[in-house]
């Protein structure tokens, strides 16, 4: 019996070792801005469709046209970048383009995890710009692109980055009404700051893609790319979240903010994503108290919705816009 309880013990104690080993691994891969392992696996496992894809795929097709123009677009109209020091010491680069200077409106694009702000937002940017009624502002997020810092947060402390982008830009421009326009974790970050005491010049937030909570994002991704259970090794992980970030991965959540949210509010998801489920799109639309509207485009996979079915995409923000923000309707 003695034997046995110490074999038991020991087993017990290896288990241990192996998820806190385990938990440490994850926190440090997908926080640490130099930590490889998502490029070279992570990704695939996480969003398999971004690897999947045929050069003669039609969807592949329209999506390199729209990056064309709009590279073209970014490279003819970028007016100036600009930086701005963090709440925490950090400098964070922006994108100016000053379209309109008639023009008091404003998208402020947020992009998602590990990108940039130009690869992710620069077609939906470019195809709003066409109206000629609006000016972007377009920031990398820390530890992104051209911005310092070396630890991502998943929007706990982007949210008060894109708090302090706004700012900023109504020191320059103090009529300024701004959008915010997230994609991916992006949309997550602008959902994130209705929990802050946002300018009254914020008119309304644009989230595509964004999930839920981060602690329910990372049990999706253990359960479908690593295809194990997440419990207890998400508990391990947010340990060493805590330890690196000083947060919880169930504080970064949307829905205490969007709760209390009285700004124009438009949720965008596709079928098909894999990466943030669409399940999370009705979380964060249900939770959200003001004037709203919601496109789900039928198989579109992550962050792909206005290659999926790009009409309907851009006809649904600019009536949201028009409609609920500006009121023009």
């Amino acid at each position: 019996m003695k034997i046995f309880l110490i074999i038991v013990v020991v087993i017990l104690l290896i288990i241990f070792a192996l998820l806190l080993y385990a938990g440490s691994f994850l926190a440090n891969a997908v926080m640490d801005r130099d930590n490889n392992w998502y490029s070279k696996m992570g990704h695939s496992l996480a969003n398999p469709d971004v690897f999947d894809v045929a050069e003669d795929d039609p969807y592949a097709i329209i999506e390199n046209n729209q990056n064309k123009v709009a590279n073209d677009f970014w490279d003819k109209n970028l007016t100036e970048q600009v930086t701005i020091t963090s709440f925490d010491g950090l400098k964070l680069v922006g994108n100016v383009f000053k379209l309109n200077p008639d023009s008091n409106k404003w998208l402020l694009g947020v992009h998602g995890y590990r990108s940039t702000g130009r690869r992710d937002m620069q077609v939906i940017m470019e195809h709003l710009a066409r109206s000629g009624q609006y000016n972007i502002l377009i920031p990398d997020h820390r530890a992104h692109g051209e911005s310092e810092g070396t630890l991502i947060t998943f929007g706990y402390n982007e949210k008060k980055d894109i708090l302090q982008w706004t700012s900023e830009l109504l020191k320059k421009e103090p009529n300024a009404e701004i959008v915010l326009y997230g994609g991916s974790m992006g949309a997550t970050t602008v959902m994130l700051t209705t929990e802050l005491d946002l300018p009254t010049n914020v008119k309304g937030i644009i989230a595509d893609c964004g999930y839920t909570s981060a602690y329910m994002e990372f049990e999706l991704l253990i359960k479908n790319g690593l295809k194990i259970p997440s419990f207890p090794l998400l508990n391990f992980m947010d340990f060493f979240v805590r330890i690196k970030g000083n947060f919880s991965l169930k504080d970064v959540d949307v829905r205490p903010g969007l709760n209390e949210n009285i700004l124009p509010f438009l949720v965008i998801h596709g079928t098909g994503d894999k990466f943030v489920d669409v399940s999370m799109a009705k979380l964060n639309f249900d939770a959200d108290k003001g004037p709203k509207d919601m496109l789900i485009v039928k198989d579109a996979p992550h962050l792909s919705s206005y290659i999926y079915d790009e009409d309907d995409y851009f006809k649904t923000v600019n009536t949201f816009l028009d409609n609920l923000v500006w009121k023009k309707g």
